[in-house]
């Protein structure tokens, strides 16, 4: 019985009523908590005790090397110091000074070079972090060292040019000729060595992001911050001068005279290659000296040749504008400007043109806008001219203002003859330490495609498609797209078209599907200068490509309603649609890439999308939405990236190339 009992007491310890239940469910994670607090203080003491060891042990290592360390330091300010002076001097046209804080620049990098090399065997550094960054810190005193060693040249070449020019209150005009012919041939002798440090310039750029990519804590990164910001600048500068010292002598007739077909493209009415044929000049020029400008409407010279010229037009042309004859004006019909050059001077030939042509030159009227920016406000009679009123006027005086002034008709783009001349007589006489804006300006003009150069010269041909400013459609192993609009008998209402383009790109197990949407924006009226937009656009895609649907609003079109053809080694699909001012049409597309590029991708070899911009449209917005099944290496700063997903959004200026590495 007591046995009993026993057990039973015994088997009480162990069944807990509900309420004991909740006091040691309750009270345990206190304990643990309390017993935690107790031990903290030995915790923090071992803390303590290892940081000590390790900034003992720190220091230890690196006391050897301290002078070492320190000399580095302060050899990076003094190359910091001297890049701050050197373009202090640039910005004061005194290039000899320049020349000697980049080289004394050159050598304070060097020699904090010199000094962290020394600090390598330090144990510290055999840890992998610290190793990283005492890399980091060397590539950045190298890329230090690199870039001022580059711009000696260049500062050499425009103190050497100065000497040129003798007087560097001097200006173009009044350059003596045998100083003109000098400093062609000053140029042509520096193109080589203009082009190794352009390809240096480029390098150190590249691998200064790729540096700050990894984000160095070392001090060096601030000694030579200002990098950051005036290595880009430079990089674009210096690439002005490669353009003019490999493309002026050539171009300019260095010893003998050059003739070049002149067309002045209307963007506020675009075409294929540039903008509308409005207006066409000869440009004649040898040693940089302008020899003639003739500048003309070019309806009269077309008029020569309409009763013995019978060449049809595109079929679009023909079609959608009842045009039955083809002209100059209307001979840039092919977005590739070679081509289109090919045809002008074709036609020039044909409708009674005399000149031997060293090439064509075309420009639109951005270009003439921004010319502003150089030349001030311009007076021509009693009208003033600038940036801002520029176009308006110059629309008004030539399609109605004419008229009330008593002007023939014949002669109503005589004022951009005028205005022409007095523009280049600004230009002419800027001062010779004003050129360096001019190549700068001629760069960004060239980069944006406003400006486009067509050359009989088939060495200057190949440096201008090499230099991209030939416009021509490049090709290319991966994806492809690119937008052509034709404005047809609508007016100038380019002026007032907003073009939003997405292009989704979704990669499948078995393809690579394709969706392109297009926005046409016309936020015009019914005016003299804007009306409905009536455009014939082609959009250029991979050779190869499978068409699958195309749309214009909520409209699906039968194969019969849209071209769908192969030239300059693409796909296009053509088609026609109008939108209404204060309103908007979108033209959709959805097609299967080729088979190559989705078995590029899906054999992990990558991934390219080139975009390419219509030659003389100023901007179109443009979204790329790509859907990945692995996710693509970061690149790219300004793309979004999520997981297998990457997105771009930004308004185009300029051409745009995408590669992916997975």
């Amino acid at each position: 019985m007591f046995h009993s009992n026993q057990s039973k007491n015994h088997q009480q310890n162990f069944l807990l009523n509900e309420a004991e239940k909740s006091n040691k469910i309750f009270y345990k994670p206190i304990g643990v908590i309390t017993f935690l607090l107790r031990l903290s203080p030995y915790f923090i003491l071992t803390f303590l005790g290892l940081f000590f060891v390790l900034v003992v042990s720190l220091f230890a290592a690196l006391s050897p090397y301290y002078n070492h360390l320190r000399s580095a330091y302060a050899y990076a300010l003094s190359g910091q110091k001297e890049l701050n002076q050197a373009q202090e001097e640039i910005f004061s046209r005194n290039f000899a000074m320049a020349e000697e804080s980049f080289l004394l620049a050159k050598k304070s990098f060097s020699e904090a070079e010199n000094n962290l090399k020394l600090i390598e065997r330090s144990a510290v550094f055999r840890n992998d972090y610290l190793k990283d960054q005492l890399l980091s810190a060397q590539e950045l005193l190298a890329i230090g060292a690199g870039v001022s060693e580059s711009l000696v040249s260049l500062s050499r070449f425009a103190s050497e040019a100065q000497n040129l020019a003798v007087d560097k209150n001097l200006n173009w005009q009044s350059l003596p000729e045998e100083k003109k012919i000098a400093l062609l041939k000053f140029l042509q002798s520096s193109a080589e060595e203009f082009a190794q440090n352009k390809k240096h310039l480029a390098l150190f750029n590249q691998d200064l992001s790729e540096v700050k990519r990894r984000k160095p804590l070392f001090i060096f990164d601030q000694a030579i911050q200002p990098l950051n910001q005036v290595l880009p600048s430079l990089e674009q500068g210096f690439g002005g001068l490669f353009i003019a010292a490999k493309y002026l002598p050539g171009f300019a007739g260095l010893n003998e005279e050059k003739n070049y077909l002149l067309l002045l493209l209307n963007n506020r009415e675009m075409r294929p290659s540039g903008g509308f044929i409005g207006t066409y000049g000869l440009l004649k020029l040898k040693n940089a000296d302008l020899k003639n400008l003739f500048i003309d409407n070019i309806y009269n010279f077309d008029k020569l040749s309409e009763k013995k010229l019978s060449i049809k037009p595109p079929l679009p042309i023909e079609k959608y504008m009842n045009q039955k004859k083809l002209f100059l004006r209307d001979s840039n019909w092919s977005p590739d400007f070679l081509a289109s050059s090919l045809e002008a001077e074709n036609f020039y030939k044909l409708e009674g043109g005399q000149e031997k042509l060293a090439g064509v030159i075309g420009l639109t009227v951005s270009v003439i806008e921004d010319l502003f920016d150089l030349t001030g406000e311009i007076q021509v009679g009693e009208m003033k001219f600038n940036k801002q009123n520029f176009y308006d006027q110059i629309q008004y005086e030539v399609e109605y203002g004419y008229h009330k002034k008593g002007i023939e008709m014949e002669n109503r783009k005589d004022l951009i003859g005028e205005l022409s001349q007095v523009m280049i007589e600004k230009l002419k006489n800027l001062p010779m330490s004003e050129i360096i804006k001019l190549f700068s300006f001629t760069q960004k003009q060239i980069k944006q495609k406003q400006l486009l150069a067509y050359f009989n010269n088939a060495e200057l041909q190949t440096f201008a498609e090499k230099e991209f400013f030939a416009g021509r459609i490049r090709d290319t192993n991966g994806d492809y797209l690119a937008i052509i609009d034709a404005n047809l008998a609508a007016l100038k209402t380019d002026a007032v078209m907003t073009r939003t383009a997405i292009y989704n790109l979704t990669e499948t197990k078995d393809s690579l599907s394709a969706e392109l949407k297009i926005n046409y924006q016309n936020s015009g009226d019914f005016s003299w200068k804007t009306t409905r937009y009536r455009s014939y656009s082609r959009y250029y895609l991979p050779l190869g490509s499978v068409v699958k649907e195309v749309k214009i609003g909520n409209k699906v079109l039968k194969n019969d309603e849209y071209d769908f053809g192969q030239e300059l080694n693409k796909n296009f699909v053509g088609l026609f649609f109008e939108v209404e001012p204060k309103s908007s049409q979108i033209v959709a597309l959805k097609y299967t890439l080729p088979k190559d590029i989705f078995k590029n991708l899906s054999e992990n070899n990558g991934y390219s999308l080139l975009f390419q911009k219509q030659n003389g449209l100023p901007k179109i917005n443009l979204q790329v939405n790509w859907q990945f099944l692995k996710s693509p290496k970061m690149q790219f700063n300004d793309l979004k990236f999520m997981n297998t997903k990457v997105i771009h959004a930004a308004e185009m200026l300029t051409d745009r190339e995408f590669n992916f590495d997975f």
